[in-house]
């Protein structure tokens, strides 16, 4: 039997984002290698306690709940949603050396072309058009992904995604994107770098902007020899707890719930693995179904709220 101090592990999940496989990965996890209990912790990402084997648990987890990057979002508003599981996995892409740039014919950065998986094990022959563009960005990515790796739990790179007039950006994460009309990326921490405006842009070319700007801002940090550190956590002036129909098509709602002791039972995971819905993380320990049919969503506020899930904002229990 072990006699080593029980660990906490925390678990980030891809783009704030939980479906029916990470819950249920969850809940073993929690059985096999935690104190029973799935911990849903700040800037989306949840826990687990009394861990004996901290490494034999990560090794467990799926990929999907080892992203590098957390990411906080708006999980009411489903273009944010939908963005911000792109912005995870293309961070995700970037940190295990996957990720893949796409030049225009002319040579260009950022098209619409195949392009090629960015490695700095690998280099193009020097007789390729984008061969100077290649070397350019492994420059710039090799320390970053430096300086991103050795960042902690305690002092993560955060990527927002959300209204810049939004809860979210209360966090003042290091990046923001605004999956609006024109696409804009804001710095809202670095006055050192210029916000991104992509008037019509697709979603791949914010994408690789995104990118770049994160690159650049860790490169910064890294030269700089440290990291600006993250702020605690800001209550939400609206925390998206509750029914909400507004922003839905007809027949649809979205629910938000919170949990007064922050954790749920390894079954209660289970079962909202089996109820095989998708759900998104909130920045506050929280909890968002963000889009359900209205008989659907009855289910689920019928299943969870007898066992301790609260819907209302203005339960005497938050």
């Amino acid at each position: 039997m072990s006699t080593s101090t029980p660990s906490t592990v925390r678990l980030v999940p891809t783009g704030a984002a939980l479906h029916s496989p990470e819950w249920l990965a969850l809940a073993e996890l929690a059985r096999t290698h935690g104190d029973g209990q799935v911990y849903l912790g700040t800037r989306g990402t949840v826990e687990l306690r009394g861990v004996q084997e901290p490494d034999a648990a990560r090794a467990a987890a799926p990929q999907t709940l080892q992203a590098p990057v957390p990411v906080l979002l708006d999980s009411l508003d489903l273009a944010a949603v939908e963005m911000a599981e792109h912005v995870g996995a293309a961070l995700d892409d970037l940190f295990a050396g996957r990720y893949a740039i796409d030049f225009e014919p002319d040579g260009g950065a950022f098209g619409s072309s195949p392009g090629f998986v960015l490695d700095p094990k690998v280099r193009p022959d020097p007789d390729d058009e984008d061969a100077a563009e290649y070397a350019d960005l492994i420059a710039l990515i090799s320390p970053a992904r430096r300086a991103l790796a050795r960042r902690d739990a305690a002092d993560p790179f955060v990527v927002g995604v959300g209204s810049p007039t939004g809860d979210v950006h209360r966090h003042r994460p290091h990046l923001l994107v605004a999956p609006a009309k024109d696409q804009t990326v804001y710095t809202p921490r670095g006055e050192r770098r210029t916000p991104v405006e992509m008037q019509g842009a697709t979603a791949r070319m914010l994408l690789d902007n995104l990118v770049e700007e994160a690159l650049a801002l860790l490169a910064g940090d890294a030269d700089a020899g440290q990291g600006p550190a993250t702020p605690p956590v800001q209550e939400a002036k609206n925390p998206p707890i509750g029914w909400f129909e507004e922003h839905l098509p007809d027949g649809h709602a979205a629910l938000g719930a919170a949990l007064p002791e922050g954790s749920m039972p390894a079954e209660y995971a289970e079962m909202i693995g089996r109820m095989d819905v998708d759900t998104v993380l909130t920045p506050w320990g929280g909890v968002v179904f963000p889009d359900l049919p209205v008989a659907d969503a009855e289910v689920v506020v019928r299943f969870l709220a007898p066992r301790g899930f609260v819907f209302d904002i203005n339960s005497p229990l938050l």
